[in-house]
C-alpha cells in the first residue's frame, strides 16, 4: 500500500515537473528573445539586473495574466541595447536557479491543490499563441528587432542592386543566405530570390506556350516533347511568351500620366519648339483631326530578332511597342517600351502561329480602351504603324524578301538580277509608280486567297485588321539598318580600299582621337575596325566626322558625290529650322542625284537599301525626322532583354522572370531627372576674373550693384535648355568637349557665331558665359569648288560645317543665346578648325 502510494506520488510529481518545466521553458524563451530587443533605457549592468528581476517576479506572481505587452512593450522599455559577457553569465546563472525553483513548484498540487491551475495554463498557451502571431506580423513589417527598416523596403533595394549588377538567381540566393547569417536573429530576410519576389508581390507578366514546329500542336508545359512526332527534339520546340500587355501598359501610363498630359498639350497647340517629332508630322495631324473629341494614345509596333546561342542557333524575336504621346526622351527608354510577345526557337518565326493570340488581344484592347488613374475617362488605343529592319518587315507584312522582284513596300519597282555580282540591282528611275492604300489591300487579299505572289505580296499582313493608319502609309523605314549599317558602311569600305596604307593609318588616328560632347556614349571607330563597328559610331561618322576628316584625301567629285548623301541624311535628321518646308524636297533632290550618278563611282552597290532612300523624303513628311523614327531604342531593348539570362538552360523563363522584375521596379522610378536651367558647380577661387575687362564692362552696363566682387559669382558648368555645358575651368571633363558652342551674337544682328566657354558667371539678374570667339575664316564649300556638285551643295554644306580660326577676342554672352554644342575638328597641319553643330539631342544614343 505504501509502495503504491509512493509510486503514484512520484509519477504525479514527475508529470507535474515536466508540465511546469515545459511552461516555464516557453516563458524563458520569450523572455530571452525579448532581452535581445533594441531598447536604450538601461545602459549598465545593475540597472539591467534590477529590471530583469522585476520582470521575473512579475511574471511569476501574475502567471495567469501574462500578455503580449509584457514582452513587446514593457521589456522593450527596460532592456539594454546590447549584452556584455557579465550579463550573459548572469543570465545563465539566473536560469539555473530558476530551474531549481521550478522543481519545487512542481509539488504545489500536492500541498495546496487549486482547480484553476489548468485554466491558468490554458491562458498561458493562448497568450503564447497570440504573442507568436503578433511577433510574426511584427517581423513581416520590420527586417529585424534592431531596425525600423521595413522588410519590403529592404527587399526592394536588394532587388534593384541584384538587377543593376546582373547577378544570377543562384548567386543572389547565396548573397541572401550570407546577409541573413550576419543579421540579428530572428530576422525576416528571404532566403532566395523567389521568396523575395513573393515578399514584393511581383506578378508574372507572361503566359507561356510550347509549340511543336513540326506539326504546329500546342504541348503540355510539363512534358516539353511532342508525342505525335517521332523526330521531335529540343530544337523543334517553339517557346512563346505572351505578356499581360494591358497591365504593363496601364502601369506605364499611370506612372507617366503627368508627362503625357504635358506633351499632349504641346501636340494640340503645335508647340514643337522647332522639333519635327512624329506628332507634328502630317500623318499624326490627320489622325488627331479625325479624333479630336477623343482622349487617346497611339502606339508604334516594333519587331526584331537576335541570336541567343551560336552553337544551337537559338534566336529570340520581340514584338513590342512605343507610346507616341510620350516626349522623345521618355518614349525610347527601356522601361517605357512595353513588350507584347516573345518568340524563342531555332527557326524564324511563323508570324500567324506566333502573333495570332496577341493580335486578338490588341483588338480587344482597342475595342474596350484602358482606364488609367489620373484621367477622367477611359483612353482609346490607336495603332499608328510598324517599324523594323527589312527582314523583319518582310515577315510582319507577309511580303517577298529583298532578293525578289517587286520587294519594295512603297512602289512597284521591279529591279533586275545582275549575273556578275549575283545580286538584285535597282537602277535609278526618275518617276516611280507608288503603291496606294487600295492597291496594297486588294493585292494582299488576292495573294491570301490564291496563295501566290502578287506584286510582292504573299498574303495579308496580320496587323492590317487593327492598324488605324492604312498600309503602306503606316510602314516606317528604319534608317539605322538601311542607311548606317548597310549602304553607308559599304560605301566607306569601298572608299577606304582606294587609299594608301599611310592615309588609312592617319585617318584611323584622327577618327579614334576625335572628341565629342560628354553625353556621347560612343565616339568613332577607325576604318580597320569596321567589322566591329556599331550603328551609333557610324551615325557619328556620317553626320559629323566623314567630311571634315576625308575632305583632303579624296578627289573632288568623289567627295562631292558622298557629300550629297551626307547632306541629304542630315537634312532629314534634324528639324525644319534652317530650310523650312522645303527641307524634304531639297533632300529628295540630293538623293536622286546621288543615285543617278552612283554607278560612276561604285560597282554593284545599287541594291535595295539604296533604292529605299528615294522614299525618305516622303517618310519625313509623313512621320517626322529620322532622329525620332528609328530602331536605336529597339536594339537597346533587345540587347537588354537578351542579356537577362545566366547559364544555358531555361533561357526563356529566365528572361521573362527578369522582365517581370524590371516592370515592377520601374514603377518606383521617377519619370525624369530634371534640374532648373542655370549655372552650378560654383568656383571658390575667382581672383583671376575680378579684373577681367569684359566681365567688368558687362556688370557696369547691366547691373545696378556698385560692387561687382559681392555681386558676381563664377561657375564651371551651366544647364541651358535641359543640356549641360562645360567651361574650360571644369577640370573633370576628361577627353570630352562640351565647351565649344554655337551662339547668337546680338551685337552682330543675331549672327551665328562660335567659340569656347571660358567660365560662366552670374550677377543679380542674369547668367552669362565668357566666350573666347572663333572667327569664320571661309565657307566650308570652298573645299568643293572643283567638284561638279559645288553649286548644288554650297548652301547646305555651309549651313552644317564652318571653317573657323581662334582669336584673342572675348565676349560676354547671355546663356539664353547659346544654341548648341559643337564638334570641333582640329588638324595640326592646318591653322584652322572645322566646326559642326550637333544635329539632334533627342535621338537615343
Amino acid at each position: 500500500m505504501d509502495h503504491w502510494i509512493a509510486s503514484g506520488i512520484e509519477e504525479d510529481v514527475h508529470l507535474g515537473v515536466e508540465k511546469r518545466q515545459t511552461s516555464n521553458n516557453k516563458r524563458n524563451d520569450r523572455r530571452k528573445q525579448a532581452s535581445y530587443m533594441s531598447m536604450g533605457d538601461c545602459m549598465n549592468l545593475s540597472t539591467y539586473c534590477n529590471c530583469l528581476d522585476g520582470i521575473f517576479h512579475e511574471v511569476c506572481d501574475n502567471e495567469s495574466t501574462v500578455s503580449n505587452s509584457c514582452t513587446s512593450q514593457h521589456v522593450q522599455k527596460a532592456l539594454p541595447t546590447s549584452l556584455n559577457y557579465t550579463q550573459l553569465n548572469y543570465e545563465q546563472s539566473d536560469d539555473e536557479s530558476d530551474d531549481e525553483l521550478y522543481m519545487l513548484d512542481a509539488f504545489d498540487p500536492f500541498v495546496i491543490y487549486n482547480s484553476s491551475e489548468d485554466d491558468e495554463d490554458d491562458e498561458d498557451d493562448e497568450a503564447e499563441v497570440l504573442n507568436t502571431q503578433q511577433q510574426v506580423a511584427w517581423n513581416s513589417e520590420r527586417l529585424h528587432f534592431y531596425t525600423n527598416i521595413r522588410l519590403s523596403d529592404a527587399c526592394n533595394k536588394l532587388m534593384n542592386l541584384f538587377r543593376d549588377s546582373q547577378v544570377s538567381k543562384f548567386q543572389a540566393g547565396r548573397f541572401l543566405e550570407f546577409f541573413q547569417s550576419v543579421l540579428p536573429t530572428p530576422n525576416s530576410l528571404p532566403r532566395s530570390i523567389d521568396e523575395m519576389t513573393s515578399v514584393l508581390d511581383i506578378s508574372n507578366y507572361s503566359n507561356k506556350r510550347i509549340i511543336c514546329s513540326l506539326c504546329g500542336s500546342t504541348l503540355d508545359l510539363k512534358i516539353r516533347k511532342c508525342l505525335s512526332c517521332p523526330d521531335s527534339d529540343h530544337r523543334s520546340l517553339i517557346l512563346i511568351y505572351d505578356t499581360h500587355f494591358s497591365d504593363i501598359l496601364q502601369s506605364i501610363l499611370g506612372r507617366l500620366k503627368t508627362d503625357i498630359k504635358q506633351y499632349k498639350d504641346k501636340i494640340i497647340n503645335e508647340n514643337n519648339d522647332g522639333d519635327y517629332d512624329i506628332p507634328f508630322a502630317s500623318t499624326y495631324r490627320d489622325l488627331l483631326k479625325k479624333n479630336s473629341h477623343k482622349n487617346f494614345i497611339s502606339l508604334i509596333f516594333h519587331l526584331d530578332g537576335i541570336n541567343l546561342c551560336k552553337s544551337t542557333k537559338l534566336k529570340m524575336w520581340l514584338f513590342s511597342t512605343s507610346i507616341i504621346e510620350l516626349p522623345p526622351t521618355l518614349r525610347y527608354r527601356r522601361s517605357n517600351m512595353p513588350l507584347i510577345s516573345m518568340w524563342i526557337a531555332c527557326k524564324e518565326p511563323d508570324i500567324k502561329l506566333w502573333l495570332n493570340e496577341s493580335v486578338e488581344m490588341l483588338k480587344l484592347l482597342k475595342n474596350t480602351g484602358i482606364l488609367v488613374d489620373g484621367f477622367s475617362a477611359k483612353m482609346d488605343i490607336f495603332y499608328y504603324g510598324v517599324i523594323a529592319d527589312c527582314p523583319a518587315l518582310k515577315l510582319i507584312l507577309n511580303f517577298i524578301g529583298h532578293g525578289g522582284y517587286f520587294c519594295c513596300w512603297f512602289c512597284f519597282v521591279e529591279g533586275y538580277h545582275n549575273s556578275v555580282c549575283k545580286k538584285r540591282q535597282y537602277l535609278f528611275t526618275k518617276s516611280l509608280t507608288m503603291r496606294s492604300t487600295k492597291s496594297f489591300y486588294v493585292q494582299s487579299l488576292e495573294a491570301e486567297q490564291t496563295g501566290t505572289n502578287v506584286y510582292g505580296h504573299l498574303g495579308r499582313c496580320i496587323l492590317d485588321s487593327i492598324l488605324d493608319i492604312s498600309l503602306p502609309v503606316s510602314i516606317i523605314c528604319d534608317y539605322v539598318h538601311v542607311t548606317l549599317l548597310r549602304h553607308f558602311k559599304d560605301v566607306v569600305k569601298v572608299i577606304s580600299r582606294g587609299l594608301f596604307p599611310s592615309q588609312r593609318k592617319n585617318i584611323d588616328s584622327k577618327l579614334e582621337r576625335q572628341s565629342f560632347p560628354h553625353y556621347f556614349r560612343r565616339k568613332m571607330r577607325g576604318i580597320k575596325d569596321f567589322s566591329y563597328i556599331k550603328a551609333s559610331e557610324l551615325k557619328n561618322l556620317l553626320l559629323y566626322g566623314f567630311l571634315p576628316v576625308f575632305y583632303n584625301v579624296l578627289s573632288s567629285n568623289i567627295l562631292g558625290h558622298i557629300a550629297l548623301f551626307i547632306c541629304a541624311v542630315r537634312l532629314l535628321h534634324k528639324s525644319k529650322k534652317t530650310f523650312g518646308e522645303s527641307t524634304g524636297d531639297i533632300a529628295d533632290e540630293f538623293f536622286k542625284l546621288y543615285h543617278e550618278h552612283h554607278n560612276f563611282y561604285y560597282s554593284y552597290l545599287e541594291n535595295f537599301v539604296l533604292h529605299l532612300h528615294s522614299h525618305y523624303s516622303t517618310s519625313y513628311k509623313l512621320h517626322g525626322s529620322l532622329s525620332y523614327v528609328n530602331t536605336f531604342a529597339q536594339e537597346d531593348l533587345m540587347g537588354s532583354i537578351a542579356s537577362n539570362r545566366n547559364g544555358t538552360r531555361y533561357l526563356g523563363d529566365l528572361i521573362m522572370f527578369y522582365y517581370s522584375v524590371d516592370v515592377y521596379l520601374s514603377n518606383f522610378k521617377s519619370s525624369s531627372f530634371s534640374l532648373k536651367d542655370g549655372p552650378f558647380d560654383v568656383m571658390s577661387e575667382d581672383q583671376q576674373f575680378t579684373n577681367n575687362k569684359e566681365i567688368l564692362e558687362q556688370h557696369k552696363q547691366y547691373c545696378v550693384s556698385l560692387s561687382h566682387e559681392s555681386c558676381i559669382k563664377y561657375y564651371r558648368r551651366c544647364l541651358i535648355d535641359g543640356h549641360v555645358y562645360h567651361s574650360l575651368f571644369y577640370r573633370r571633363r576628361g577627353l570630352s568637349n562640351s565647351y565649344t558652342v554655337e551662339y547668337v551674337n546680338e551685337s552682330l544682328n543675331n549672327q551665328i557665331c562660335f567659340g569656347e566657354v571660358i567660365i560662366f558667371f552670374k550677377d543679380n539678374y542674369n547668367c552669362y558665359a565668357l566666350i573666347k570667339q572663333y572667327k569664320i575664316k571661309q565657307p566650308f564649300s570652298d573645299f568643293f569648288k572643283n567638284s561638279s556638285y559645288y553649286n548644288t551643295l554650297r548652301p547646305t554644306l555651309d549651313s552644317f560645317y564652318f571653317v573657323v580660326s581662334p582669336t584673342e577676342f572675348y565676349s560676354c554672352v547671355n546663356v539664353q543665346h547659346i544654341r548648341n554644342h559643337c564638334v570641333l575638328f582640329h588638324d595640326k597641319e592646318y591653322p584652322y578648325f572645322i566646326v559642326t553643330p550637333i544635329s539632334s539631342y533627342e535621338e537615343h544614343d
